[in-house]
């Protein structure tokens, strides 16, 4: 079995001493009739394995430099980009600013040239949207090399939108984008899609922007949240470690350029955020004292859809349209609880911060953390639908006093204090944080928190009603007995049942005693109780 990869290979020497490739050598000539490609692509494809000997990279401007010379008269240019179209070489960006790509063959064609079997070459993709795919890549590849100017960039894009399923060109008509910046989606969508990984943003600045303060300007409106490629979605952007801001296409973007990927198919939220859906969360009676309780339904009453959205309309004309919570108190009595099942009760997602990912021992990299906390929420709020809930729970951990040192972390604490009190000024949601320790944070957020909302310890009353819902088959005698002798929180006695129940499997009992958990209660467990706990 003949390995044509090896034998194109061997003419490197004739290359470097003729500079030319004969289109009469007798292996073209036979692989042209194997391959039913023009004589000129296959010829280069014949190039490109001699100039890649010994794993070389071949950067695209050379290998079009050597075209030009070993193949004359032929038009190398548009033989790269037919090659390109189908599926026989693939182009890789290679920089921010370099327009000099890396060109390989692809991993179908290698292996028919390795092993003969060219029954298995590809084609043109039976599929025209497919196909279509490829061609937009192979002109934004030669648009990317500066072979093409942007407006011939800008005409083929016109051509090529009028050949996409309905379902794309509904999509995007119906965005509000302009052609511009239909245009520039293009460009980044099909160049991330086929070339995977992230795109940057001065690479597409350069392209699309001729002046210097041409790409100024179109830098500014792609970085505004109210961009239309930005509030619709189309693609997200992140900072890498460097501080180049990274452009990748989104899911709504993949899903109607390939329809036929998983409809399920979600984007990644924010690292340092996870979601919770309001629908998984399970229903679960909570019991205060009158005064928390008034206090707890005013704030409910608020965070609904209606009453919400009216708050919202008289806010304008002020920098913050949106309510901030402080839930502070002893642990156990209720804060956690109390936002999950406020976030039930409303019908909005929980988007809770994991303090862990928020944080990063790289220097910068935790202000761009918690920054990007707020531009995701934004991102989610910008979607339509009810408003989700920004949550940090033992918020005490981000919400620190801002203290006077010179050590590199506390400089960090220090910023990361001043970013959260900018994003509170002009915050457009709900934000609920919960603490145990309120003396812990700075003095400048106490305004902008509109709730401060202290969880004290359950009094008499509402110590009553939870024994009531624990224990429902218990004489209210003994129940009242128990409240006013036992101080305790619902986790307490959330977890002295718990303790109480796995004492009575253990022991093989039908039920436990009032007396028994009074003991639980009071630090006194009962002598019956042979487990440790």
């Amino acid at each position: 079995m003949l390995n044509w990869i090896h034998e194109l290979e061997t003419l490197q020497p004739e290359l470097e001493k003729e500079k030319t490739i004969s289109l009469s050598d007798q292996r073209i000539r036979t692989l042209q009739r194997l391959c039913k490609r023009p004589l000129y692509q296959v010829a280069m494809i014949a190039l490109f394995c001699a100039m890649r000997k010994g794993n070389k990279t071949v950067r695209s401007r050379e290998f079009l430099e050597a075209a030009h010379v070993a193949l004359p008269g032929k038009p190398a240019l548009r033989g790269l980009e037919a090659l390109m179209a189908a599926n026989w070489m693939r182009g890789f960006s290679d920089g921010a600013h370099s327009n000099d790509e890396i060109l390989r063959l692809t991993r179908p064609i290698e292996q028919a040239l390795e092993r003969s079997d060219f029954y298995q070459l590809p084609g043109i993709p039976a599929d025209v949207h497919h196909a279509e795919l490829l061609r937009l890549h192979a002109h934004a590849c030669s648009f990317r090399r500066g072979n093409d100017t942007t407006r011939e960039w800008n005409l083929y894009c016109d051509r090529a939108f009028k050949r996409m399923n309905l379902d794309a060109r509904k999509a995007i008509t119906q965005s509000g984008m302009s052609t511009a910046d239909r245009n520039i989606l293009l460009y980044v969508g099909v160049t991330c899609l086929m070339e995977g990984g992230d795109l940057d943003l001065r690479a597409v600045l350069h392209l699309f922007g001729a002046a210097p303060i041409e790409r100024t300007l179109l830098r500014a409106q792609l970085l505004s949240s109210e961009h239309p490629l930005v509030k619709g979605r189309w693609w997200t952007m992140e900072e890498s470690f460097r501080g180049d801001m990274m452009l990748k296409v989104s899911a709504k973007f993949q899903k109607i350029m390939l329809p036929e990927l998983d409809v399920q198919m979600v984007e990644r939220n924010h690292p340092a955020l996870q979601s919770i859906a309001c629908t998984g969360i399970q229903p679960m009676e909570l019991f205060y004292d009158s005064t928390l309780q008034k206090e707890l339904t005013t704030l409910e009453q608020l965070c609904g859809v209606s009453v919400f959205e009216q708050y919202g309309q008289e806010q304008k004309g002020t920098a913050m349209k949106g309510i901030a919570v402080q839930l502070h108190g002893g642990p156990g009595t209720g804060k956690t609880e109390f936002c999950y099942q406020l976030a039930r009760i409303t019908g909005r997602n929980l988007l809770m911060l994991d303090v862990s990912q928020a944080r990063d021992k790289y220097y910068g990299e935790t202000e761009k953390m918690i920054t990007g906390i707020f531009r995701e929420y934004e991102k989610q709020v910008g979607e339509g639908g009810a408003f989700p809930i920004l949550f940090f729970n033992e918020g005490d951990s981000i919400f620190q006093r801002r203290i006077d040192s010179d050590q590199n972390s506390s400089h960090t604490d220090n910023t990361v204090q001043t970013i959260l009190l900018n994003e509170l000024e002009r915050f457009q949601g709900i934000l609920l944080v919960t603490t145990n320790t309120p003396k812990h944070f700075d003095k400048a957020f106490e305004r902008r928190f509109q709730f401060r909302i202290e969880f004290r310890t359950p009094d008499v009353q509402a110590r009553l009603l939870m024994l009531r819902n624990a224990l429902p088959n218990s004489p209210e005698k003994e129940l009242h007995s128990l409240a006013t002798e036992c101080v305790f929180t619902g986790a307490e006695l959330k977890g002295a049942l718990r303790r109480l129940h796995i004492e009575r499997m253990c022991g093989n009992r039908v039920a436990f005693s009032a007396d028994e958990l009074r003991a639980h209660l009071k630090g006194k467990p009962s002598e019956r109780r042979r487990i440790g706990f």
